[in-house]
């Protein structure tokens, strides 16, 4: 197991030129396995992202436009992301030789660790690639970990983290809600990354939300709050979910 724990309680930065300027990263370890891929590329300098936050990422050359990913891991001068092999910026990570170059921004959003309530201990509930920042917080924060419950589509996929019982989520399942709702008990938090249609079978299975977050997803252009490309409206009103996010508390979202 990698090291995580130190860069995860390290400060971040948020202004200044690392902030804001992309920096080249080297492809130099893939793990693949059905549709997904874990990714490990060699950065210039290193990135003390926080489980939950995320980078823009764009290939040197081509045309996919900058994609936030969610960080896996990060250690030193080498970081790792979960992706499934679909869209052009995805399907190159997973598929490119190593030695591929691509370049990255931030690390961006809000930490899980500032977003929940510390005094809880929760499940992690995540599908797809919703996986990666919750594997990131079991890995930093073990302490405040009941249990994990992560969803792939099929054994294939399930392959690509294989110290984790994934389970095998065929589609309409709804698996790893069902497991997570029979497993949940009065004073346990969850916090989940992935789908709506498991939020939405969260919300409807549980009679108290409080001490329940989500990991929302909209279509962001710059990551860090000024082109308002992922405002969604909750209770309290509009939020940016690179700024003010992507973790959310579940009964302050409006379906």
């Amino acid at each position: 197991m990698r090291n995580t724990q130190q860069a995860a309680q390290a400060a971040t930065p948020t202004t200044g030129s690392l902030f804001l300027c992309w920096q080249t990263a080297r492809l130099v370890a893939r793990h693949r396995a059905g549709n997904y891929a874990v990714v490990e590329l060699a950065v210039e300098r290193e990135i003390l992202g926080r489980p939950g936050q995320f980078l823009m990422a764009r290939a040197e050359c081509g045309p996919a436009l900058p994609r936030p990913l969610s960080l896996l891991w990060t250690e030193g001068s080498r970081i790792a992301f979960l992706v499934k092999d679909e869209g052009l910026l995805r399907a190159r990570l997973a598929e490119a030789p190593r030695g591929s170059l691509f370049e990255l921004r931030g690390p961006y959003g809000t930490a899980y660790r500032q977003a929940i309530d510390g005094q809880r201990r929760f499940l992690l509930v995540g599908g797809g690639s919703g996986i990666a920042p919750l594997e990131f917080f079991a890995r930093c924060h073990p302490e405040m970990v009941e249990a994990t419950v992560f969803g792939l589509r099929c054994a294939a996929d399930a392959a690509v983290l294989p110290e984790r019982n994934t389970l095998v989520e065929e589609l309409g399942q709804g698996t790893a809600g069902a497991r997570a709702l029979d497993m949940w008990r009065p004073g346990l938090g969850i916090i989940a990354c992935g789908p709506e249609a498991m939020y939405r079978q969260l919300a409807a299975g549980l009679p108290d939300h409080s001490g329940v977050y989500v990991a929302l997803e909209e279509r962001m252009g710059c990551g860090y709050g000024a082109c308002q490309g992922c405002v969604v409206m909750t209770t309290d009103g509009p939020v940016r979910l690179c700024k003010d996010g992507p973790l959310l508390p579940l009964e302050k979202v409006k379906w």
